[in-house]
């Protein structure tokens, strides 16, 4: 690959707290160090977005320059999922890749979002050497309905018609799950199983371990030598996060052994707070928090299982969340319910946890015993984690498809 004559772009419509460090940031990160430099594009849904989150996307910009050396910009649209929107975006693109099409540099987009299809088309209607990866994080359109209650309404079905096109016109796709690789196919008749590629939910193996010092300290401050600590990581403010059935389930262990600790790191401290006091968790047994992802791993070592709950559904059947590979290579068995993606067959298949059913508070005390007191083996865990879902294990992959593009475009 001629890497001076390649424009490598991401774009994304937002910065937060969590997903956008570890999913985004963490994997530009990496693909600098294989000496190909991303500019970071961000491109809100909205005009009441583009106002609302200013501030956080201009300071989460600010830090990225501490660890990116491309470009950073945002661009303004009054409403992205539109031709109107599409168009705005267009114009700002054009001016943003005017040298690199006097220049004939091969451009390299890649996105999660479906939103830019008409922009997109068009720039490739003027320029031939412009490619696009989509990196499909799940079912959309599904999670807008689960989350807002909406039913099938126009605006689902036109989004839903967009992401058909996207596929269709994408140089090649991500996908997160062989489940999701299996919808995307069953509904997209003309897509090429080739065109898809599986990259899980990934964790930095240089910030995802398991590490026994900090194991012992964060203990020894909580004051949980003789404790079992359930952990869970992540958010609680998306409908498909459960977060009364997560609380249920920990109120219910608790209930049943004595010696039970949960420890819950969210942004979502504030839901935290109202779950374990709805549900009459007392403040000696549980642990609310929000951390950094660099300070995370440590409150992972510390952890004796990690706890990932989702109903089942198609949303989550699909589903990739990265807390699954975070917990695995800090050497977490994982309590994981059944259809999380790949996942609930993954750790039946390793023996890295247990696989549970809704109800999730009707578990059998016996099995719970049993699994309670099993010895595990961290650092094994660990390397199996590793193995199957470090950013490391699947960069090379997502370095050829760049290489195949490219290649393909000069034949």
């Amino acid at each position: 690959m001629n890497k001076k004559n390649n424009h490598y772009i991401y774009i994304t419509h937002m910065l937060n707290k969590t997903v956008s460090d570890s999913q985004v940031i963490n994997w530009l990160e990496l693909f600098e160090g294989e000496g190909i430099i991303f500019d970071l594009i961000i491109i809100p849904t909205g005009i009441k977005a583009f106002i609302k989150n200013y501030n956080l996307r201009k300071q989460k910009l600010f830090e990225t320059n501490k660890f990116l050396s491309g470009k950073k910009r945002q661009f303004f649209t009054i409403k992205s999922a539109t031709v109107f929107g599409n168009a705005l975006i267009f114009i700002q693109l054009m001016v943003f890749l005017f040298k690199d099409i006097l220049r004939g540099n091969n451009i390299i987009i890649q996105t999660r979002n479906d939103y830019y299809y008409y922009s997109f088309k068009w720039v490739n209607q003027i320029y031939s050497k412009f490619h696009f990866i989509y990196d499909v994080r799940g079912l959309g359109v599904e999670e807008q309905i689960l989350s807002n209650n909406l039913s099938n309404n126009n605006y689902n079905f036109k989004k839903g018609k967009y992401l058909k096109a996207f596929l269709k016109f994408a140089s090649h796709i991500l996908c997160v799950s062989n489940r999701l690789k299996e919808y995307l196919l069953i509904n997209n008749n003309s897509l090429n199983k080739n065109k898809i590629t599986v990259i899980p939910g990934c964790a930095d193996a240089n910030s995802f371990y398991f590490d026994n010092t900090a194991r012992k300290l964060i203990r020894k401050q909580l004051n949980l030598e003789n404790s079992n600590v359930i952990i869970y990581s992540g958010g609680l403010d998306k409908k498909w996060q459960i977060p009364d059935k997560l609380f249920g389930y920990v109120c219910n262990l608790q209930i049943n052994f004595s010696n039970i600790f949960f420890i819950c790191l969210t942004p979502n401290t504030d839901i935290a707070h109202k779950k374990a006091d709805k549900f009459k968790i007392s403040s000696d047994k549980i642990f609310i928090k929000y951390v950094s992802c660099n300070k995370l791993n440590d409150y992972l070592s510390a952890a004796d299982f990690g706890l990932l709950l989702r109903e089942n559904s198609i949303v989550n059947n699909v589903a990739s969340p990265t807390k699954f590979a975070e917990y695995l290579m800090a050497g977490l068995p994982v309590i994981i319910s059944k259809g999380i993606g790949d996942f609930s067959e993954f750790v039946r298949f390793k023996n890295a946890g247990i696989c549970i059913d809704s109800p999730f508070d009707k578990g059998s005390e016996l099995l719970y015993k049993e699994f309670f007191k099993k010895e595990y083996d961290r650092d094994i865990i660990s390397k199996i984690g590793e193995g199957y879902f470090s950013k490391q294990r699947h960069l090379s992959k997502i370095l050829r498809i760049y290489e195949n593009i490219l290649n393909y475009d000069k034949d």
